[in-house]
């Protein structure tokens, strides 16, 4: 949870505009995210990588991740 908390953190503040493998957050974090519904994202993969660009927190990611923050 703590790595879907600093991702969606990080997207709501506009920090992450593109992902890959190696970056933080990585594609798997934001493809998980993406379907679960709490962002928006293009996937711009190939055939010897993945990525993702244009990511957006949806309104229910910014529900979710007001929940992860009342947590602290």
């Amino acid at each position: 949870m703590v790595i879907y908390k600093e991702a969606l953190n990080a997207i709501a503040a506009g920090e992450v505009q593109e992902v890959n493998e190696e970056s933080t957050p990585n594609y798997t974090t934001i493809n998980e995210l993406k379907g679960a519904g709490y962002v928006s994202a293009r996937d711009d993969s190939a055939d010897d990588f993945n990525c993702f660009n244009a990511i957006a927190i949806t309104l229910q990611g910014r529900a979710y991740l007001a929940q992860l923050n009342a947590t602290a």
